[in-house]
């Protein structure tokens, strides 16, 4: 019977199947949201969520997500562009990039409500 090199390695193979798990759900949620016809992207999911009540400057979403601010730009330039979100300067500080949903979002959320609640079963499902 073969041997599973990763179990083998035990701690130095924990990465890889992290790794491997990490890039299944990645997968997973990806076919779901093309087979819902819904064009997000599975990082986008926690923009959507923080964003619903309240809009929130790039600091405010780097802190709550322990992103650094270029991957938190990076993320929401793409939703930009997309339509989901609207970037603004803020009223107090012109240094700051306030994020907020844009309308359109706003009434597909139930949509992506629903979807990321399948995207959550069906994770839990395989993992």
């Amino acid at each position: 019977m073969p041997t599973n090199l990763l179990i083998e390695l035990e701690y130095l193979g924990l990465t890889a199947r992290l790794k491997r798990l990490s890039d299944t759900i990645t997968k997973n949620i990806h076919e779901l949201y093309r087979a819902e016809r819904v064009d997000i992207e599975p990082s986008w999911h926690l923009v959507f969520l923080i964003l619903k009540d309240k809009s929130k400057t790039m600091e405010e979403i780097s802190e709550a997500f322990n992103t650094s601010l270029p991957v938190t730009f990076k993320i929401a330039d793409k939703m930009r562009k997309k339509g989901y979100v609207d970037i603004t300067k803020d009223n107090v500080d012109n240094r700051k990039k306030v994020l907020s949903l844009t309308k359109k979002t706003q009434k597909e959320l139930p949509k992506f409500e629903k979807n990321l609640e399948s995207g959550s079963a069906i994770n839990k499902r395989y993992s």
